[in-house]
């Protein structure tokens, strides 16, 4: 087997060493040969960097390695993760104003209905500009300007639908937000939030009864490392002999597991 091998492989072919810095000192685990795109290591590095700053140049990238992984990281939690009652407090916005923008963000579709590459950029642009918008939402003198703004805009591009220009789609973060501003939905909402008169009221959390947890009909024990059967072993000890073996152009390793069960997936 090993001598059909070789006759599709180079062997003056030097492999390069491609390990990243986590795995500067590794002695087995070490990624070589070619960089493999769309990795889990790689997508992983890309969901870290979306959450913590979301861009649409980002989010490009994003969608032409792995569209699945878009859609897992194009939610309503993405965007709002930050809203909090104790960050509006240091900013000084009124505690009623504080559940108002509660309600206003309750509102919000979970993802986008429309899951393409276009609708989840839309999504994103909307939940961003309207964090913008929020930012100037404090006392109960701006509910109305803020109200105003939002309502003109969405009725200004439901008018003009697809040769609508302006800063961010609205309507894309769903019905029940649309009925916020060009159906009146604000009014419950303002009921809700005006009953709000102190921090306390919203800070103080209410005990919540834990549920008991249910015991597993039945459980399945597994060796702590199964033994391998079928075939004589190889003499392969590290990436680079991998590659030599077997003609693969690139192996690559998870930056964080321990190195025995790195050895153990090498030979």
């Amino acid at each position: 087997m090993t001598n059909q091998l070789s006759l599709f492989m180079d062997q003056t072919t030097e492999i390069r060493d491609i390990r990243t810095e986590k795995q500067a000192t590794n002695k087995v685990s070490y990624d070589v040969g070619e960089l493999i795109g769309g990795s889990r290591k790689e997508l992983a590095e890309l969901r870290k960097a979306f959450e913590e700053k979301q861009s649409s140049e980002l989010l490009e990238i994003i969608e032409k390695i792995n569209p699945m992984l878009s859609e897992e990281l194009i939610s309503k939690k993405q965007f709002f993760k930050y809203f909090s009652f104790e960050a509006e407090k240091e900013k000084g916005t009124q505690p009623a104003i504080a559940k108002l923008k509660q309600l206003i963000l309750h509102r919000v579709d979970n993802i986008p209905a429309n899951q393409t590459r276009e609708g989840r950029k839309s999504f994103m642009e909307a939940a961003q500009y309207l964090l913008i918008c929020m930012e100037d939402l404090r006392v109960i003198d701006d509910v109305a300007p803020f109200i105003n703004r939002l309502g003109n805009q969405l009725r200004t591009e439901r008018q003009h639908k697809d040769k609508y220009n302006g800063p961010a789609r609205l309507g894309v973060l769903g019905s029940k937000f649309r009925d916020f501003y060009l159906k009146g939905g604000f009014r419950s909402s303002f009921k809700t939030a005006f009953l709000i008169n102190s921090w306390e009221e919203l800070l103080t959390k209410k005990s919540v009864s834990k549920p008991k947890k249910k015991s597993s009909s039945w459980l399945r024990d597994l060796p702590e490392r199964p033994d391998r059967k079928g075939g004589s072993p190889r003499s392969i000890q590290k990436p680079e002999d991998i590659i030599s073996f077997f003609g693969y152009r690139g192996v690559q390793f998870g930056n964080y597991g321990a190195p025995r069960s790195h050895i153990n997936a090498v030979a």
